[in-house]
Formats: structure tokens, sequence, C-alpha cells
């Protein structure tokens, strides 16, 4: 969920491997993602599938010490596996250049500040709890609320059908828990919209219970 959501930068954090989407918050097509290997690690990544770039002799190195496969880049051998369609993996390069226009930094803040507005809302309400944490090192848009009080109602279909909300909603031995992604094209009046229409469907649960909480 990284890119797109939070300033993200690789070669800084150190890390060997990263796997990311860009079709969630980086809203590029689906089917769109990326692996990064750091260039020390990359000979631990190994085919799962033969197809391009295999080679039966396995990986060289150049004078520069930067590791190949046939004489290419090594990750071109994770690439391509079979025929793909191409043309949403074009549109990855203007989705991130639309981005960087609007500011990464801008994004960031702007999610927090609707994720800060739907957890606070959702806290008065007396039946929602939040299980996303609070620490910004450790969350930023994604907020995952435990409902109570909505009964065995379809809740995902009601929302998408009768108001045109879709979140993704999971039942559990509780009740529902929700999971709300508030990204920049979200506004205050859509989450406000959204909590009335929980609201709504759980006094209408409430009713046919013959239960008021």
């Amino acid at each position: 969920h990284g890119p797109g959501m939070v300033p993200l930068n690789l070669a800084g954090c150190g890390c060997d491997f990263y796997g990311g989407n860009c079709h969630k918050w980086l809203c590029a097509p689906k089917g769109t993602g990326f692996l990064y290997a750091r260039p020390e690690v990359q000979d631990k990544l190994q085919h799962i599938i033969v197809s391009w770039g295999y080679s039966k002799t396995g990986p060289t190195r150049n004078e520069m010490d930067q590791l190949l496969i046939n004489n290419a880049p090594f990750m071109w051998q994770l690439e391509h596996w079979g025929t793909r369609e191409m043309a949403c993996f074009g549109a990855v390069g203007p989705a991130i250049a639309f981005q960087d226009a609007i500011g990464k930094n801008r994004i960031d803040q702007r999610d927090r500040q609707l994720a800060a507005y739907v957890r606070a809302h959702m806290a008065r309400v007396g039946w929602a709890e939040l299980l996303t944490p609070c620490d910004p090192e450790m969350s930023c848009a994604i907020s995952t609320f435990q409902l109570t009080g909505f009964g065995d109602i379809s809740l995902g279909k009601l929302l998408q059908k009768r108001y045109r909300i879709t979140t993704p909603i999971f039942t559990n031995a509780r009740g529902h828990s929700q999971r709300v992604s508030t990204h920049i094209y979200n506004s205050f009046e859509q989450i406000d919209r959204l909590l009335e229409a929980l609201a709504e469907l759980r006094n209408e649960a409430q009713s046919r219970s013959g239960t008021r909480a």
C-alpha cells in the first residue's frame, strides 16, 4: 500500500527487497506493481517459472561488478513470463507524474487529515472501535474499525447497493469490521455520508432485532 500513500525512498530506507502495488494508492491501472531488489542481493532471486531471460549457465558480472543474465540486466529475467498486456504498465509513468505534480508530502498530509477526520467521528458513535494503531509511524490513511450492533445484515452489500459506498467489510465473532481508505480524491462530505449510512443501517438492524444500543 505504500506507493502513492506515503513518500517512499527505497534507496534511502536501505531495504533489500520491496514489493509495491501501483493500482491502489498510486491510482495506476489494475495489474501493475513492482519488485525492488537492491543490486547486492539480486542473485538471491530465482525464477519460479522458466520463461524469457532464463539462462542455463546462470548469472555473470560485468567489469563494473553488475549482475547480468544473458548479458542483460539480471532483473530482466524476472520481468517477463509468457505474454502480458503491456498498456497498463505504460500508464504507471503518467500516474507517478500526476502525483509528483501534486506533491508527495501534500498527498501524505491530506490522506492523514481525512483519516483523522473519520477516526474522530467514528470514535463518537459508541459502536465503532478503532483497530488501527494511532502512532503516525505505523498508520496513515487506512482505518479499520470493529463495529457492533449490526446483527447479521450484509453490511457491505447494503452500503454498496443503497448508498453507492464501497469499503471492505469482514465478519467475525464480535460482529463486523470495516476498513476505510481515505485518499486525495475523497472529501469530508463523503465521510459524513458514510457515517450517516452506517447509522441508518445500524438503526434498522436494531429495530429488526427489537433492541436498542
